[in-house]
C-alpha cells in the first residue's frame, strides 16, 4: 500500500472511529493504542483491498456503425471513464476493472 492510500485510508478510518466512539489516538510508531481499534484498522484495510469494481467495457466503433449508436457509445464510454476517475479519486486503492 503506498503512502497517499494509507493516509486516505486513515483519513476515513478516522474520521469514522472518532465520529463513533471519540477520541482515537496513534503511538509514534503509528499504530493504535487499543488492540481493538488496531483490529478494526486491519479489517477495514483487508475490506478494501478485497473489493474490486467492475465496470463495463468500453465500446468502439467500428465501420458501418450507425451514427447514432457511435454517439450512444461515445457517451457510455465517458460515463464509464467518469466512474473510474472517481472511484480511483478517493486514494483508497480500491481496484476497478
Amino acid at each position: 500500500m503506498t503512502d497517499k492510500i494509507q493516509q486516505a485510508r486513515r483519513e476515513l478510518f478516522e474520521a469514522w472511529t472518532k465520529s463513533e466512539h471519540g477520541d482515537l489516538t496513534r503511538r509514534q510508531d503509528g499504530e493504535y493504542f487499543d488492540d481493538l481499534t488496531h483490529g478494526a484498522w486491519l479489517g477495514f484495510n483487508a475490506a478494501l483491498d478485497c473489493a474490486v469494481i467492475e465496470l463495463p467495457a468500453e465500446l468502439h466503433a467500428y465501420t458501418g456503425q450507425p451514427q447514432e449508436d457511435r454517439l450512444l457509445d461515445a457517451d457510455r464510454n465517458h460515463t464509464i471513464k467518469q466512474c473510474r476517475s472517481a472511484i480511483e479519486s478517493t486514494n483508497l486503492g480500491i481496484k476497478v476493472k
